[in-house]
């Protein structure tokens, strides 16, 4: 509004003399009319013209005169001036002509308009001319390339200003008034100006070589209207800079009976006009300003230049005291770090919401954002007390403005899913707030996928917790720039779980819990360990704060398996007791050797919208970190990396891409051992799994849907289980399909299909079990015939008859065995039906290329229930 009224005023009740200024320097100086001002001690007046003459140049150097000269687009304008300069221009040697300036002082900040001439590298100088907005120039129109580029560079110049901010450039370069339209150009940015003048950039060598005549300015603006206040700001809890239309006398400006402030504070004590802006006052007050409170400003008796009176005028603001924020007084409340999917009903984009959390106004400029460790400057805004305000990329910005107030970083660091450290550092570094979130904090499996947002609970309560963060239940996937879909909902009260303890070395432990910990809660006697080891130091590790330094001072022996329990004393960051004090167990982890671990069940061929899984055994006495373990599918080149997990002697784990999928369909005895990681893919008729450890194979395995029971007619949902961990992994017979009666699959425990193969006797070929019942309900379902030869080279064929002598199934044909392994015979005829219940007669023939054979005989069972 104040804009519009100035203009309103400019057009409408201005009223113009025919005054001009001329100065040809006839009068052989530049004192008196008109006075110049500026470094007058480095022009002379020589010959008519006005000169520059600096008696003690450095190596560069700048001079200026001004004039004022008060100028308005109230009417067309005419500025005409002559300049030469005895030599080329270069980008060290210059002139400006400032045709319309705020200031007197042309060599610093101010608004106008100059004509430049040359200063252009290499010839082609030119006239240019620029509009000046603060100390940056604008290049509004360049002239003809080249006609500066010679010495001397001389001209005379006529510009042509209209109401409408037209400009028209004329000029002749013989220095005379022949002059050439060159172009014209259009810019209306400033209505005014109060001062001419020369400015002059150059060297030692040219210090008298800059001449300037023939000054016309027509008309200019005769003042008859009285100075405007325009408004009144703050500096600080007692300084108020008032600002006017125009400049105003010394006189009246600096009399503090010309000010009064209301609210208690009175006339200032001192006014000063601002050096360089005549036009700005600075009041001084005894009585401090009091923050976020709205005052009122009235001044009177207020002269301009030409005696123009205000009399009485006010305007308000209101006093922010802006302080630099101490820890926890702007706080991160939300944190979107994961945006695929797209958020329902918010931008597809990262952001975090910030909180004045304070009855303090902050200025967000000079704060830093940190985002683990790459640091980010806020951009401007003022932050008042309990304002939210999202931060996010500048290419969001105005769609975040439609949920709240926002401002944009130029990029904005990316935010990592899983977890990341945020910080806020004010403009020393120091850390005004942090909070280290996790994925773990969502509360929800489905929202922590992504477009969703972290959201904070309690504003008072634990920042860097993750009791006091879950979750956004807006539906539209968060809430930028307003208060939390969460706030005011109570906080959680179940304490921490004691979930892991891995040995760092033989005198580290690292202990895990579900949620970060409270470091007061924590000490050496929170926690005790089996076989008489001691600690002598414990201390919550950062930014992780849900992990426990455990410092021994009795050293791990190597192939041991310990317990440790955390005491009750142990709480969360919200004060929650421990939950569950344990115990896990722990041990110094070893190198893996071939089949030390094995593939021991696979589900590669799950029900539809199902996961897979693979479960693996440690067969050995070993301790392994299965952070040294990768997965490999050779046949797809698909590799998958293993996270930090202690496979104990004897036990098993299995890895599943959706562990919950795994839980839902089957009977998961030992849930702990079902591990969240990323498989390679799996096809579903046939593929590999390669167990590696630091490059060498521990185990592999080529799975194939025919290794299944051969009268399933749908295999989906069906893992595949080993029978036996002794019998070599890829051996065809040492595979059959989960049992029914275990719910078709046994994750994390014992096989249904478990079996210990006999050592064969005197014969290499061995039948364990002579009766079986291939139903697949786990009892007996196979055939399992052992081998074992004494020499390698063996070939077999091996044969399934009837008690008649007629040929049922054959099982291998010229088949090179192993040094040991097994066959199966899973109860099927050779076209894949059901055999009959009865008995049948299993014959080998076992020779070398030798010569050497040897034949067994044995009969079995085919046993079930009858139809």
């Amino acid at each position: 509004m104040k804009a519009i009224f100035f203009l309103f005023l400019l057009f409408f009740t201005l009223n113009q003399g025919a005054a001009q200024l001329m100065d040809d320097f006839s009068d052989n100086n530049f004192s008196e009319n008109p006075s110049w001002q500026g470094n007058t001690d480095q022009f002379t007046v020589n010959a008519g013209e006005l000169q520059l003459f600096d008696p003690a140049p450095a190596s560069s150097n700048t001079s200026f005169l001004s004039v004022p000269a008060l100028t308005s687009t109230s009417e067309a304008t005419t500025w005409e001036f002559y300049f030469r300069m005895e030599f080329a221009p270069s980008a060290s040697n210059f002139a400006r002509i400032y045709l319309s300036a705020s200031n007197s002082d042309l060599s610093g900040s101010l608004e106008g308009y100059y004509v430049k001439a040359g200063g252009i590298t290499g010839s082609d100088d030119a006239i240019e001319l620029y509009r000046q907005d603060g100390n940056n120039s604008t290049l509004l129109f360049s002239g003809i390339a080249g006609t500066l580029g010679n010495a001397p560079a001389t001209s005379s110049v006529k510009i042509v200003r209209s109401t409408e901010g037209e400009w028209s450039v004329f000029t002749d370069y013989n220095g005379g008034t022949d002059y050439q339209l060159e172009g014209t150009f259009t810019d209306f940015t400033y209505l005014m100006g109060n001062f001419f003048g020369f400015y002059c950039e150059y060297t030692s060598t040219r210090s008298e070589d800059f001449f300037f005549d023939n000054v016309l300015i027509d008309p200019l603006y005769e003042d008859v209207q009285p100075p405007l206040l325009m408004e009144a700001a703050a500096q600080s809890a007692t300084s108020i800079l008032v600002t006017f239309n125009e400049n105003v006398s010394v006189l009246t400006a600096e009399n503090p009976a010309n000010y009064f402030i209301d609210n208690g504070i009175g006339n200032p004590v001192q006014c000063t006009l601002v050096p360089g802006n005549p036009n700005m006052v600075l009041l001084e007050t005894a009585t401090p300003l009091i923050n976020l409170v709205n005052y009122s400003v009235t001044v009177s008796n207020i002269e301009d230049l030409a005696g123009n009176v205000l009399t009485n005028q006010a305007t308000e603001f209101t006093f922010l005291n802006i302080q630099p924020p101490a820890e926890n007084e702007i706080i991160i409340t939300e944190i979107m770090a994961d945006n695929s999917p797209a958020p329902a009903g918010l931008p597809g984009a990262e952001y975090i919401e910030i909180f004045n959390n304070s009855n303090q106004v902050f200025q967000l400029s000079g704060l830093k954002f940190s985002v683990n460790g790459s640091q980010k400057s806020l951009p401007e805004h003022l932050l008042i007390p309990g304002q939210y305000v999202t931060i996010c990329d500048d290419e969001f910005l105005s769609a975040f403005e439609n949920f709240g107030p926002a401002v944009a970083l130029a990029s904005f660091p990316p935010l990592t899913n899983g977890s990341g450290q945020l910080l806020i550092l004010d403009e020393n570094g120091a850390i005004v707030f942090e909070v280290n979130y996790s994925d773990t904090w969502y509360g929800n499996s489905g929202k922590s996928d992504g477009g969703w947002s972290l959201e904070m609970i309690d504003l008072n309560n634990v920042y860097d917790c993750s009791g006091n963060w879950r979750a956004s239940n807006d539906p539209d996937g968060g809430t930028p720039g307003k208060e939390n879909s969460l706030f005011g909902q109570p906080l959680e009260t179940e304490g921490p779980v004691l979930r892991t303890a891995f040995a760092e070395s033989g005198f580290e432990l690292l202990v895990t819990f579900d949620e970060a910990i409270d470091e007061t809660t924590v000490s050496p006697t929170s926690f005790s360990i089996s076989d008489g080891i001691s600690i002598f130091n414990a201390f919550v590790q950062h930014p992780e704060t849900n992990t426990i330094v455990l410092t021994l001072s009795t050293p791990l022996s190597l192939g041991v398996v310990y317990s440790l329990t955390a005491a009750g004393s142990i709480a969360d960051c919200l004060g929650n007791a421990l939950q569950s004090e344990g115990p896990v167990y722990f041990g110094l982890p070893q190198a893996a050797e071939a089949n030390d671990i094995v593939v021991n069940e696979i589900l590669f061929d799950p029900e539809t919208f199902g996961a897979d899984f693979l479960e693996l055994y440690n067969r050995s006495d070993k301790i392994f970190d299965l952070d040294d373990i990768y997965l490999v599918n050779f046949q797809k080149e698909d590799t998958a990396y293993v996270g930090r997990h202690l496979l104990f002697p004897g036990e098993y784990v299995v890895f599943s891409e959706v562990p919950e999928d795994i839980q839902e369909r089957y009977f998961v005895e030992f849930p702990d051992r079902l591990v969240k990681n990323d498989l390679p893919g799996f096809d579903n008729d046939a593929g590999n799994v390669t167990i590696k450890y630091n490059d060498i194979t521990i185990d592999s395995f080529d799975y194939n849907a025919n290794m299944h029971f051969g009268l399933l007619t749908n295999k989906e949902g069906i893992s595949l289980e080993r029978l036996s961990p002794e019998a070599p992994t890829q051996s065809f017979g040492n595979w059959h399909s989960a049992a029914s009666s275990a719910g078709y699959a046994t994750p994390t425990y014992k096989n249904s299909q478990f079996s210990v193969p006999v050592e064969p006797g005197s014969s290499i070929l061995s039948i364990p079990n002579t009766t079986f019942s291939p139903d697949n309900d786990g009892y007996e379902d196979i055939l399992q015939i052992s081998y074992a030869t004494d020499q390698p080279g063996f070939f077999i064929n091996l044969h399934i008859y009837d008690a008649l002598g007629r040929p049922i199934r054959q099982i291998a044909a010229n088949e090179l065995l192993a040094a040991e392994g097994v066959y199966k015979w899973d109860g099927t005829t050779e076209d894949g039906q059901k055999a009959r219940l009865g008995i049948y007669i299993v014959w080998a023939e076992l020779f070398t290329s030798e010569g050497k054979v040897e034949q067994f005989k044995e009969t079995c069972v085919l046993a079930g229930q009858l139809d």
